[in-house]
C-alpha cells in the first residue's frame, strides 16, 4: 500500500474518525436536552409539535435520496485509491445527479400532499394552520438541500475525512436547536423560524460542497451523467433503502405488541427504558460509520487488513459496551429507583436488564453488517440482515409473547434481545469465520462471556437475586481473564 492507502486505513486516523463522528451525534442531542424546555415554554405546546415535524423532515428526510448517500460512500471508497480518478468524478457526479431529482421529487410530493398532511392527517388547529402550511411548504422546498447534503457528507466520509464533516455538523445540529431560541425574541411565527432552520442547512450543504472541492479535489466542472456508474448506485441504493426503511419500523414494533396484548400503561413502563437505553447505539452507530467506508476500501486494496480491522473494531465495542451493560444489569432497579421513583422499579427492572444484553448485542451485529457482502454487493448483506429480522419478528410471536401474562415489559425481552445474538452469525456469511474461529471456547471468546451473560439473567429470582449473580459472574470474568 501506498501512503495515500496506509492513511485511508490506519488505525489511529480511524480511532479518530471515530471519535468525531461520536461528539458529532452526541454533542447536538446534549445541547437539544438542555434547550428543549426553554423552546417548549416560548412556543406552546402545539406549536412546538409543529416545529419537531419540521425537525424531522430536516434531520431525516434524507431517506428521499433512496440509499444512495451510503451507496456513493461505498462505492467512492472504493476509488478513492484507484488511479482512475475520471471514473470517481464521474461516479461523484452521477450520485449527486440522482440525489438531486430524488430531492426535487421528495419536494414536489411534500408540497402537494401539504394542505392533506396540515389539515386533515396532523389536524392542526385553525388558528395555526395558515402559517403551519406556509412552512410545510418551506420545508418541501429544502428536501432537496436535506438530501444534496447526505452526498457530499458521503464523499467526504469515503475518504475519511470525519473530522471535517464532524467540524460542519456539530454546529449545524448544534443550531437546529438554538436558532428557534435567536427568533423567538421577535416573532413565534413557526414558518419564520422553519425559514431560519432551511437557512442553517443550505448554509451546512454549501460548507460540505466547498469541504468535498478542497478536500477531495471534486473538480467544480461536472461530467456528463454516467449511465453505468447510475446503475450501481441504484442498484446499491434500493437494497440499502429496504433495510433502511424496515429497520426502525422492526425496532419500534414491540411496543405496539405490548399495547395490544395488555395496556398503555405497560407500554410506558417497557418504552420509557427503551428510549434511554438505546442512546449508548450512538457508540456503535458512529464506530459503524466509519468502518463501512474503509471496509469497502480494505476490500479492493488489503482483504487481509480488513479481517483485523474487523476483529479490532468487534473487541473495541465489545470492551467499551460491555461494562455498560453489565452495570445497567446488576444496578436496574436503583437505577430506575433513583431516577423515575419506585413505580418504575418494580415494574421496568426486568425490561431494562434485558434491554441492556440486546443494546449489546446490536452494538456487536452492527460491525458485521458494515461489512461489503461477499459478492461485492448490497444485497447480500441486507438480506442476511432480514434474516436477522425475520428471526426478530418470529421471537415476538414465540417466547416474548408467552411471556405477556406474567409482566408487562417482559413482553419483548427475548424477542427484542434474542435473534441479535444469532444475528453475529447470520448478518455476514464471512463475519462468522472472524467472529468465532473453531477454537472460540478453548480460548474463552467474548461470544461465550455474552452467553453466559444472558444465563445469568434467566436465574430464578425465587432462589437468588440477577443483581449478585451478575456481579459474582462479572467479578469471576476479571479475576480468570
Amino acid at each position: 500500500m501506498n501512503v495515500h492507502e496506509s492513511r485511508l486505513l490506519s488505525g489511529r486516523i480511524l480511532a479518530s474518525s471515530a471519535a468525531w463522528s461520536l461528539a458529532a451525534q452526541a454533542g447536538p442531542a446534549i445541547v437539544g436536552v438542555v434547550t428543549i424546555p426553554f423552546i417548549v415554554r416560548a412556543l406552546g405546546v402545539e406549536r412546538f409539535g409543529v416545529l419537531t415535524l419540521a425537525w424531522m423532515v430536516i434531520g431525516y428526510f434524507s431517506l428521499f435520496d433512496m440509499g444512495l448517500g451510503r451507496a456513493v460512500t461505498k462505492l467512492a471508497a472504493e476509488f478513492v485509491v484507484s488511479a482512475e480518478r475520471s471514473h470517481f468524478n464521474r461516479l461523484v457526479w452521477t450520485a449527486w445527479y440522482l440525489m438531486l431529482a430524488l430531492g426535487l421529487v421528495g419536494a414536489f410530493v411534500l408540497g402537494i400532499t401539504a394542505p392533506w398532511l396540515v389539515r386533515t392527517a396532523v389536524k392542526v388547529t385553525g388558528a395555526l394552520q395558515r402559517e403551519t402550511l406556509q412552512a410545510f411548504y418551506l420545508l418541501a422546498c429544502s428536501i432537496p438541500i436535506v438530501v444534496l447534503t447526505t452526498g457530499f457528507r458521503g464523499v467526504l466520509e469515503a475518504a475519511q475525512h470525519f473530522k471535517l464533516t464532524s467540524l460542519i455538523k456539530i454546529p449545524m445540529g448544534v443550531l437546529t436547536f438554538v436558532t428557534p431560541l435567536f427568533v423567538l425574541p421577535f416573532t413565534r411565527n413557526l414558518a419564520v423560524i422553519v425559514l431560519a432552520l432551511i437557512v442553517v442547512r443550505l448554509v451546512g450543504a454549501i460548507a460540505y460542497a466547498v469541504m468535498c472541492y478542497r478536500a477531495v479535489h471534486i473538480p467544480v466542472t461536472p461530467p456528463p451523467i454516467d449511465r453505468t456508474s447510475a446503475r450501481s448506485l441504484l442498484g446499491f441504493g434500493a437494497w440499502m433503502t429496504v433495510s433502511n426503511v424496515a429497520s426502525p419500523l422492526m425496532v419500534s414494533v414491540d411496543r405496539f405488541f405490548v399495547g395490544a396484548f395488555l395496556s398503555i400503561a405497560a407500554v410506558t413502563y417497557y418504552a420509557t427504558p427503551f428510549e434511554a437505553v438505546t442512546k449508548l447505539l450512538i457508540v456503535p452507530s458512529a464506530v459503524a460509520a466509519v468502518l463501512f467506508p474503509a471496509f469497502s476500501t480494505a476490500s479492493v486494496i488489503n482483504r487481509e487488513r480488513m479481517v483485523v480491522l474487523f476483529r479490532t473494531a468487534l473487541w473495541a465495542l465489545f470492551l467499551s459496551m460491555y461494562p455498560i451493560a453489565f452495570t445497567i444489569v446488576t444496578f436496574a432497579p436503583e437505577l430506575l429507583r433513583l431516577w423515575l421513583g419506585s413505580a418504575f422499579a418494580v415494574q421496568s427492572t426486568d425490561a431494562l436488564r434485558w434491554l441492556a444484553v440486546g443494546v449489546l448485542m446490536n452494538s456487536l451485529a452492527s460491525i458485521p453488517f458494515a461489512l461489503p457482502g461477499p459478492d461485492g454487493v448490497a444485497h447480500s448483506t441486507v438480506r442476511h440482515h432480514w434474516c436477522g429480522h425475520c428471526l426478530e419478528r418470529a421471537d415476538h410471536s414465540g417466547p416474548g409473547t408467552s411471556l405477556l401474562a406474567n409482566r408487562a415489559p417482559l413482553a419483548d425481552r427475548h424477542g427484542w434481545m434474542a435473534p441479535e445474538h444469532r444475528s453475529l452469525r447470520v448478518t455476514n456469511p464471512r463475519a462468522s469465520t472472524w467472529c468465532f474461529p473453531s477454537n472460540a471456547v478453548a480460548e474463552g471468546s467474548g461470544h461465550l462471556d455474552i452467553a453466559d451473560f444472558i444465563r445469568c439473567l434467566s436465574v430464578d429470582r425465587s432462589k437468588q437475586s440477577p443483581s449478585k449473580h451478575c456481579a459474582r459472574f462479572g467479578a469471576t470474568r476479571l479475576i480468570t481473564r
